[in-house]
C-alpha cells in the first residue's frame, strides 16, 4: 500500500496536474483579492437597489462563481489525470497487480485511493474551501449576506432557503467529493479483460451507485442534513471501493462478491433507515426500491460470465458456503438468483404490487434470460455476439408485439388471467436459465 501511495504522489508532484492545481489555487485567491476591492454597499442602498450599484453586485457574484469554477475544474483535471493513468496501467499486460504481485488487491486499491483523495482534497482545500471561507469576510459580501438574511426572515416562503443557506456545508462538499472521486476511480479500475474491451459487468454495477452521488439535489431534511449526507456518502464510498478492488483482483476471482454483498446489506438495511430518519418511509416505497434493485441485477447479468472455470469454483468447495454465497458471486446465473431474492422480497413486502407490474418484471426477466442463453450458445460455438444487443432486439420485439396487440384491440384480462400469465413467464425464465445451470461448470473437464 505504501509503495503504491508513494508512487502515485511522486507522479502527481512531478507532473503537470500539480502545477495546474497550484495555478487554479492562485486564481481563486486572486478572485478574493479583487472582491476585496469592491466598494461595500450599505443596507439602504441594497434595499433601493439602484442601477449604479448593479455592476458591484454582479462583480461580487462573478468572483464567487470564479472560485467555485477554479475548484471544480481543478478537481476535474486531477481526477481525470490520475484515474485515467490508473486505467492505462491496469490495461497494460506488463502491469497485472492481481497476478504478478503478492500484495493483496485491497492494499493496492487502498494505496491508489488514498493518493487520489490526498490530491483532490489538497486542491479542494487550497482552491475552494479556504478561499470561500475568506470570501465571507469581504466587506461587500458581508453586507449582501446581511441583506439576504433580512429579506428571508421577512418572507416566510424564503425561510427554508435561508436555513439551507446558513448551513455550514463545506463538509457536505467534502462528502460529495469523496463520492465523486471513489466512483470515478472505480469506473477506471475496470481494466480490459481477454474477452472484451471493457469489463461491462462491473461498469453496469456502477449505475446503482449513481443515486448516492446526487444526495445534495433533494430529499434530505435540514434537521438531519449532516447525518443523512454522511450515511449516503459511506454507502457510495464502500460500494465504490469494492469495485476498485474487483478491478485490481485477478480475472479468475469472484470480483463482484464484495459489491453484491454490500448492495444487499445497504438496500435491505440502510435504505429503510434513511427513509425512517426522514419520516417518509412507506412499505410501498421500500418494496419498489427492492424491485428496482432486482431489475438492475437482471440487467447486470448480461455483462457477467455465463460459465465458471475450475479456478473460480475452487473457492466454493464447501457446499454450505457455496449455497449461501452463490447469489453474491460473479456470474450471470448468480445475478439472476440475487435479482430473484430482491424481487421476491419486494413482492412479499407489498403484495398490492399487482399482476400488471409482475408481468412487466416477468417479461424483463424472460428477455434477460434469453439473452444469456444466446450468450451461452455463442460461447460454446466459439463465435461472438453481444448479449446486450440481443437483449435490446428482444425488447424491441416485445414493444412491437404490444403495439400490434393494441392496434387490433387485443388485450389480456389481468384480473382473470394475471396469475396464469405470471406463472407462464416464470416458467419461461426458469426454462431459459436451465441450460446455464447445466453448463455452469462445463469448462472444468477441458482444463
Amino acid at each position: 500500500m505504501q509503495a503504491m501511495f508513494i508512487k502515485e504522489m511522486r507522479q502527481f508532484l512531478r507532473g503537470v496536474p500539480s502545477k495546474i492545481g497550484a495555478g487554479l489555487a492562485v486564481l481563486s485567491w486572486v478572485m478574493v483579492g479583487f472582491a476585496w476591492k469592491v466598494k461595500a454597499p450599505t443596507l439602504d442602498a441594497l434595499r433601493t437597489m439602484g442601477a449604479e450599484d448593479v455592476p458591484g453586485y454582479i462583480a461580487v457574484f462573478l468572483f464567487q462563481l470564479g472560485i467555485f469554477a477554479a475548484a471544480f475544474f481543478g478537481l476535474l483535471f486531477i481526477l481525470g489525470s490520475s484515474a485515467g493513468r490508473w486505467r492505462l496501467e491496469l490495461g497494460d499486460p506488463a502491469f497485472s497487480p492481481g497476478i504478478t504481485t503478492c500484495t493483496p488487491a485491497w492494499k493496492l486499491a487502498l494505496g491508489k485511493f488514498l493518493a487520489l483523495m490526498c490530491q483532490m482534497f489538497a486542491v479542494l482545500l487550497l482552491a475552494g474551501i479556504l478561499p470561500s471561507l475568506v470570501f465571507k469576510y469581504v466587506p461587500a459580501v458581508r453586507v449582501i449576506n446581511e441583506f439576504v438574511t433580512e429579506t428571508a426572515n421577512a418572507n416566510p416562503k424564503l425561510a427554508s432557503f435561508n436555513s439551507f443557506r446558513t448551513l455550514e456545508y463545506s463538509w457536505a462538499v467534502v462528502c460529495a467529493t469523496l463520492s465523486w472521486g471513489t466512483l470515478t476511480l472505480a469506473l477506471c479500475s475496470l481494466k480490459p479483460r481477454s474477452r472484451g474491451k471493457f469489463d461491462l459487468g462491473s461498469i453496469a454495477a456502477m449505475l446503482v451507485l449513481l443515486p448516492q452521488t446526487f444526495v445534495l439535489i433533494g430529499g434530505v431534511s435540514f434537521d438531519k442534513f449532516g447525518m443523512l449526507i454522511a450515511i449516503r456518502t459511506m454507502v457510495s464510498v464502500v460500494g465504490g471501493f469494492t469495485l476498485i478492488c474487483s478491478g485490481v483482483s485477478a480475472p479468475s476471482s469472484n470480483r463482484l462478491f464484495l459489491f453484491k454483498t454490500w448492495m444487499f446489506v445497504s438496500v435491505l438495511g440502510i435504505s429503510p433507515l434513511l427513509y425512517k430518519l426522514q419520516g417518509v418511509f412507506t412499505m410501498k416505497m421500500y418494496a419498489s426500491e427492492l424491485v428496482v434493485t432486482g431489475i438492475f441485477f437482471l440487467f447486470s447479468s448480461l455483462f457477467e460470465r455465463v460459465t465458471q472455470s475450475r479456478r473460480v469454483l475452487t473457492a466454493l468447495n464447501n457446499p454450505v458456503w457455496a449455497a449461501v454465497s452463490f447469489p453474491f458471486t460473479t456470474g450471470a446465473l448468480n445475478s439472476f438468483a440475487l435479482a430473484a431474492i430482491f424481487i421476491a422480497l419486494g413482492w412479499s413486502f407489498s403484495p398490492e404490487m399487482g399482476n400488471v407490474n409482475l408481468m412487466m418484471i416477468g417479461i424483463f426477466a424472460v428477455v434477460a434470460a434469453f439473452a444469456n442463453f444466446i450468450g451461452l450458445v455463442n460461447e460454446r460455438k466459439a463465435f461472438k455476439i453481444s448479449r446486450l444487443l440481443i437483449f435490446f432486439l428482444a425488447m424491441l420485439g416485445v414493444a412491437i408485439a404490444a403495439g400490434v396487440m393494441a392496434q387490433h384491440d387485443i388485450s389480456i384480462d389481468m384480473e382473470k388471467y394475471g396469475d396464469v400469465v405470471c406463472v407462464i413467464l416464470l416458467l419461461a425464465a426458469l426454462g431459459l436459465c436451465a441450460p446455464l445451470i447445466k453448463y455452469y461448470n462445463y469448462r472444468k473437464k477441458h482444463l
